[in-house]
């Protein structure tokens, strides 16, 4: 999805994305990324971004403990049982 909005007269662009998934091909994650870039290197402080990155967040905390902490639900990250 893609709505201009007005803000003080400017231009504000509201992208709606959706990555692919973990499943995605590497080639369609590149061209999603690289759309991505475009859209924010012309004016990234006019740009609202609403977006599910498909993000998984793991519970070992050895690699990034300043990042990942030791906390999540049932111990499982956001792997849900």
């Amino acid at each position: 999805m893609h709505i201009k909005l007005k803000k003080n007269c400017q231009d504000v662009k509201m992208l709606r994305l959706y990555a692919p998934n973990i499943q995605g091909s590497l080639e369609r994650k590149i061209l999603f990324y690289d759309l991505l870039s475009t859209e924010f290197a012309a004016k990234p402080h006019r740009v609202l971004l609403l977006a599910d990155f498909n993000t998984f967040v793991d519970n070992d905390t050895t690699t990034c403990p300043n990042i990942i902490g030791s906390h999540s639900l049932k111990g499982e990250g956001n792997r849900q049982k």
